[in-house]
């Protein structure tokens, strides 16, 4: 809280409750009328009597009168209190002028002057505190090209919401609401918003505002993933400044005690639950017991003191919960830091002297975009400034690898990143069972996964590290509370979970003989497009050679697991043109969608009594086609000059719908578009609309003209030099991948019929 300098009253007060602290004086500690005269304070303990004369004046006849004063006082008080030392004590806001400094030499023998700053030092020297502080570690903050330490790694002010009142703040201006008196608040976000960089700028505007005089309280900035299992708030702040190095340990307790400090709690979510793991007790009382700490702090800081306490927001079930736990009242400020919106992401990647923008498929937050930027997943190597981007596919499973590494040094859970990653992949596995493919699992879901891949119990840490797992929300849309086990989560982001379950399906492939297909029983969900190519790009240069193996064993087993295993690994082998090798059977399976396109022989499939709810055909040679028979499937899909082909799957198979989708080239044509543009909404049905996760390059020529190659790759290299694609590597393949925030722009092209739309070439 700020100090009023100009007012002697208030300096009065503070310097008495310093005093009070340093000397552990009992009884009345205010101003007091002794033998007609006011004194500033008279202290006593047990063994000692001081006397304060305390101002902000630079008044050398000022200085006088109080020395003078104190010199009668002290001789009075001794010769009343013989068993006692008595003291004269004389504090300045600031440095004696000149005449000042000779008065106090006059009474030096009786008279201790001290400054302000060099008093307040007797109980803790904050501005060493500070310094030191700036050495260590902030919260989880790390420089993303290598996870070391980097105290020099900027913030870019970005926008934090206040969920009370639904306006926007910058870390400046929680500053000034902390500053202007005793401050309670929450700030939440999810995995990698920034809210470690968020409470280090507080921290270091709070401490720059001390530093310059211009604050009586300093910034404490905790972390607290170091004080696990410790219930005690003196016992934390004791070891906190062990670890930053202060001689005095108790007197950052002192100060703490006194309200004379900004308490900035980082990690509540980092805390593990005291409660042993084969207690009866459910997710939300180990909560509540890891945050005990916090809990208390909370409880015992002086209502002089502020707290600013940070966290994620996925790691309670609910906000109320997480009021409830820490003691949140209705003064309480709450904050939430959201993704990037688009003007904070240009300063962000413009304040770190990046080029370029992001790819859409990366989550909108500091830190995954500092992982691609600083990682090299994007290659702006293309002459003229065009960018050929790094495969999402490869993109997602880079992130979720740094995820788990991160995650495993933040809690220091007794795991391998990558034990972690295959509890997290078992986990999005579970939620493929159910009614919605995010979820949700709930906490003995999240305690089996655990078993089921190391073999032992959750300790107390590994318990923490599956309740803050990033993506992973307490909550859903749509879905009450009250109908939920306490301690279900659920599956934020498709994506994440669509990457996170190509974990289980590689582990099949790769070990065909010994994955246990149990954990493939009761899927519902078919794996994603997204998880269909981490899967084949984590298979490496072997990858047709296992998938065909592995297509071999599960197709050859009848339980319910074996055939959804193999639903994925056809799912596989299709959505990425494998070459498979050997006659392949699949039975009685079920996948979402099956794309058939050129540049693989899947003659070698078939597929009995089967159901599909899509299947989309365009390929070069119809001796490529896989076999159905006595297969459901809900819509069969292709360019009418395929119908024939398709006619050969309906007459054989129960077809509910199709569509022999043409662009109507002659019609446009006829009306007077030009074939450039025809050329155009070819590119655009078949990346933006056809399949949104990416086609192959030799897709985006068939059904056109040979003679109009040129024009399609001219239209191609200015889409990509745009922004609106982007071409990645798939297994060997080139793969047109669509921008799917510009979608909505590019279908307007085709409805509005824009036959001088700046895409086409001249």
């Amino acid at each position: 809280m700020k100090f009023n300098f100009s007012d002697n009253y208030e300096f009065e007060a503070f310097v008495r409750k310093v005093a009070v602290e340093c000397w552990g004086a009992s009884g009345y500690s205010g101003a007091i009328v002794v033998d007609g005269k006011e004194r500033d304070g008279i202290l006593e303990n047990d063994h000692h009597i001081y006397c304060l004369e305390i101002t902000t004046s630079k008044n050398s006849k000022h200085t006088h009168d109080s020395c003078k004063k104190l010199d009668g006082l002290v001789k009075r008080l001794r010769g009343k209190h013989p068993d006692k030392g008595v003291t004269g004590w004389y504090i300045t806001r600031f440095d004696p002028t000149g005449d000042q400094g000779a008065v106090l030499s006059e009474f030096q023998s009786i008279v201790n002057h001290r400054t302000y700053d060099a008093f307040y030092a007797n109980m803790i020297d904050a501005k060493e505190y500070l310094i030191e502080r700036e050495k260590k570690p902030f919260g989880s903050i790390r420089g993303p090209e290598d996870g070391r330490f980097d105290a020099k790694l900027s913030y870019t002010p970005t926008k934090i919401l206040n969920t009370v009142t639904g306006t926007y703040f910058h870390t400046g201006s929680i500053v000034k609401q902390m500053s202007k008196s005793p401050f309670r608040g929450i700030l939440v976000g999810e995995y990698g918003a920034g809210k470690s960089m968020a409470l280090r700028d507080i921290f270091q505007k709070l401490s720059r505002q001390y530093r310059q005089g211009g604050d009586s309280q300093f910034p404490v900035y905790i972390n607290l993933r170091d004080h696990v299992e410790q219930y005690d708030p003196d016992e934390c702040l004791r070891r906190h400044a062990s670890s930053i190095g202060m001689k005095k340990p108790e007197n950052l307790i002192r100060a703490w005690r006194s309200g004379l400090v900004y308490l900035l709690l980082d990690g509540f979510d980092e805390l593990a639950p005291r409660i042993a793991t084969n207690s009866r007790k459910r997710a939300q009382d180990l909560r509540k017991s890891a945050i005990n700490l916090v809990r208390r702090i909370v409880d015992e800081t002086p209502v002089e003191g502020s707290i600013l306490l940070a966290g994620r927001n996925n790691y309670f079930d609910t906000d109320r919960e997480l009021h409830t736990a820490v003691g949140v009242r209705n003064s309480w400020k709450l904050y939430e830091i959201h993704d990037l919106d688009s003007d904070d992401l240009a300063r962000f990647i413009a304040d770190h002297g990046w080029e370029g923008g992001v790819p859409d498929w990366v989550p909108k937050k500091p830190l995954l975009i500092s992982y691609v930027k600083q990682n090299n997943l994007i290659d702006e190597t293309m002459e003229e400034g065009a960018s050929r981007t790094f495969d999402p596919a490869a993109g997602w499973d880079f992130l979720v690898d740094k995820i788990c590494e991160r995650e495993v040094d933040q809690v220091y859970v007794a795991l391998e990143p990558t034990e972690l990653r295959q509890i997290y992949g078992r986990l999005a596995t579970y939620a493929r069972r159910r009614s919605d493919r995010r979820g949700p699992m709930s906490f003995s879901d999240c305690r089996r996964a655990f078993v089921e891949i190391t073999g032992v119990e959750p300790e107390e840490r590994s318990i923490t590290a599956i309740l803050r797992l990033p993506g992973l929300s307490g909550s859903l849309s749509g879905v009450e509370t009250s109908e939920l086990e306490r301690g279900s989560r659920f599956f934020v982001d498709p994506d994440l979970a669509d990457c996170l379950s190509a974990g289980d399906v590689e582990t099949a492939i790769t070990m065909p003989y010994d994955y246990p297909v149990s954990v493939h029983e009761g899927i519902s969900h078919s794996l994603g497009e997204l998880g269909r190519r981490v899967v084949f790009n984590r298979l490496g240069d072997d990858g047709n050679r296992k998938l065909s193996e592995a297509l071999r064993v599960f197709s050859s087993q009848h339980s319910d697991g074996a055939r959804n295993v193999c639903s994925d690994l056809a799912s596989v082998a299709f959505s990425n043109s494998a070459k498979i090798t050997g006659e392949i059977f699949i039975t009685n399976s079920y996948m979402t969608n099956l794309p058939i396109e050129g540049g693989a022989d899947f003659s070698s499939f078939t597929f009995d009594s089967c159901g599909f709810e899509g299947v989309s055909i365009d390929i070069v040679q119809p001796s490529e086609m896989p076999n159905f028979q006595g297969c459901q499937i809900t819509l069969l899909k292709a360019p009418s000059e395929m119908a024939e082909i398709s006619n050969h799957i309906t007459s054989h198979n129960d077809v509910d719908a199709t569509d022999f989708y043409d662009v109507s080239y002659d019609t446009l044509r006829n009306a007077g578009a030009p074939e450039a543009y025809l050329d155009l909404i070819s590119i655009i049905d078949k990346a933006f609309i056809q399949s949104t996760k990416g086609r192959q390059l030799g897709a985006m020529y068939r059904g056109r003209p040979e003679e109009r190659r040129v024009s399609i790759s001219t239209i191609l290299d200015t889409m990509v030099k745009q922004g609106w694609i982007s071409i990645s590597r798939r297994g060997g393949a080139e793969i047109v991948v669509p921008n799917m925030s510009r979608a909505a722009e590019a279908k307007a092209i085709i409805a509005r019929k824009d036959y001088n739309c700046h895409l086409i070439a001249a």
